[in-house]
């Protein structure tokens, strides 16, 4: 799936989505293990926004800075992580 990204500045209120996001994401890693269910849910929270392509793309950035470069460096394991 290809995102174009416009640069615009998020709303206040896709700012806060993006924090949710963000801590829905740290709390599942927090152990070092991201679950099946975890990774359901990540997932679920990511592709059922209602904002910009911006917070998309955010959204997208975020979990493979938190998610997959934690993954490919051995930081984090996961269950059967496919990524966003």
């Amino acid at each position: 799936m290809q995102v174009t990204r416009n640069n615009q500045p998020l709303t206040p209120e896709e700012q806060e989505e993006l924090e949710r996001l963000k801590v829905m994401v740290e709390k599942a890693i927090a152990d070092g293990i991201l679950s099946k269910t975890e990774e359901d849910m990540i997932r679920s929270a990511v592709l059922s926004h209602h904002g910009t392509n911006e917070l998309y793309y955010q959204e997208l950035q975020m979990c493979r800075q938190l998610i997959t470069e934690k993954v490919n460096q051995g930081l984090l394991v996961a269950e059967t992580y496919d990524a966003l």
